[in-house]
C-alpha cells in the first residue's frame, strides 16, 4: 500500500505546481465589475488564448444608443 501512495502523491503534486490560471475582469469605465471569468488548465497554450481572448473583449458604455465609452478586459 505503501509504495502505490508515494507515486500518487508525488503525482498530485506534481499537477498542481503544473498548474495554469488566469482571469479575465470586465469592468464599466466607473469600475464596476460587469464578469469575471477564471481558466484553469496545465495546458500553457490554452491559458494564452484565454489570455488573448480576453485582451479583445471591450465593454461599452452607450447613452441612447451612443457609445460613450469602451473600456477593455483586464487579465491577470
Amino acid at each position: 500500500m505503501k509504495k502505490l501512495l508515494l507515486p500518487l502523491f508525488i503525482l498530485a503534486i506534481t499537477m498542481t505546481s503544473c498548474m495554469k490560471e488566469a482571469t479575465c475582469t470586465c469592468k464599466t469605465a466607473s469600475g464596476t465589475v460587469l464578469s469575471t471569468q477564471t481558466k484553469k488548465s496545465t495546458s500553457k497554450s490554452d491559458v494564452e488564448k484565454f489570455k488573448t481572448d480576453c485582451s479583445a473583449m471591450k465593454t461599452q458604455e452607450k447613452v441612447n444608443g451612443v457609445v460613450v465609452s469602451t473600456t477593455p478586459c483586464e487579465v491577470s
